[in-house]
């Protein structure tokens, strides 16, 4: 080695070193294709069952193709809006190339049952494959954290774009026809509508989601405040608060839900601020009752959410018959302040929240 070399030995092998270190990627991909740099994809995994396919699916299994994977849950108000547009854009581009799948993630423990997650999955007319993901082993093969939460993997098997919660739905199809045009599809420019589901203000909602239950750590505004695994007596006080709800009656306080524990009346009353509002709430009876009352008046038609019957007497209620989300309130006027009075004349009706639109 000359004495020009050994002078800057010192210098020219760390610089060899990088150069190494940083050609290896491009090596590897040179020599083994695409697969080199896939491996540290999230993947589908642990699902107990399967609807809308008959064999299991995998995102790794769809290589080439435009993959959506969607965290959802059939009680979650944020979820059942989005599904009209997955539903939009897997019937205009399924043909093209574009892959949806479901994960079923349930928030609660009754939407682990295959028969309701599937009278959920044929009442919203979702076609694409649902995977019940009920130990959570593909959430926390993701590392999710919400309810919906929408994956986009690109032809080489990478997540490409991400969307948490609703909105961004132009975006969305924007990233989808980039992403098939990658993968080689002819695509109509032409987009979906974007006011195909509900439109949210959500600025304008300043109450925030309501639990019953004990494990998200939930307030009552009656007094003693903080709610404990319990059964006993409510009563309503003179003053109520705004965004804390309110019982009266015998109730039983668990970790998921309050159960209204006896025959007699039982009453929740909540003062809130939105436009709509969303009970998730069930019985294991046939079915049972519940009376709706608005600012101390039965709703009125403009009043009335979707699930509400006002009978011939001009009396607003809800008939609990499955353990879902109900919308009870969508207001024509819009946003605003409201007292909202529910009265259950039957025992064992499980309220596990309120949320709002």
């Amino acid at each position: 080695m000359s004495e020009k070399l050994k002078r800057y030995r010192p210098i020219l092998y760390p610089l060899i070193l990088i150069s190494l270190v940083t050609l290896a990627p491009l090596l590897l991909v040179e020599l083994y294709g695409e697969s080199a740099k896939q491996n540290s994809g999230p993947e589908i995994n642990g699902i107990d069952e399967w609807l809308n396919t008959p064999s299991p699916i995998t995102v790794s299994g769809q290589r080439g193709k435009v993959v959506i994977v969607d965290f959802w849950t059939y009680s979650c108000i944020n979820c059942l809006r989005t599904i009209p547009y997955l539903n939009a854009w897997y019937e205009k581009y399924n043909d093209k190339g574009l892959v949806i799948i479901g994960i079923h993630t349930p928030e609660f423990s009754f939407e682990k049952q295959y028969n309701r997650v599937k009278r959920a999955v044929d009442s919203l007319k979702i076609n694409y494959p649902i995977g019940l993901d009920n130990d959570n082993r593909t959430w926390d093969a993701f590392g999710n954290h919400y309810w919906p939460h929408k994956y986009f993997f690109g032809p080489n098997g990478k997540v490409r774009y991400e969307v948490i919660g609703e909105g961004r739905y132009e975006e969305a199809e924007e990233e989808i026809r980039e992403l098939l045009s990658e993968a080689g599809a002819e695509i109509n420019r032409n987009s979906t509508s974007f006011q195909i589901g509900e439109e949210i203000q959500f600025q304008k909602i300043k109450t925030p989601e309501i639990f019953f239950g004990t494990f998200h750590g939930g307030f009552i505004g009656n007094p003693h405040g903080i709610l404990s695994n319990s059964e006993r007596e409510y009563l309503i006080p003179d003053h109520l608060e705004e965004n804390v709800f309110y019982l009266a009656g015998h109730w039983k306080i668990n970790e998921e839900f309050a159960i209204h524990a006896r025959n007699e009346r039982g009453k929740i009353i909540l003062r809130y601020e939105a436009k709509s509002v969303n009970w998730v709430v069930g019985t294991d009876h046939p079915e049972s009752w519940a009376e709706i009352m608005l600012d101390s008046h039965y709703l009125k038609p403009e009043e009335a959410g979707e699930d509400v019957i006002i009978d011939s007497l001009g009396k607003s209620k809800v008939l609990i018959s499955q353990k879902k989300l109900y919308r009870i309130i969508k207001n024509q006027k819009g946003y605003g302040k409201h007292i909202l009075s529910l009265t259950l004349f039957d025992p064992d009706i499980e309220c596990y929240s309120f949320t709002f639109g």
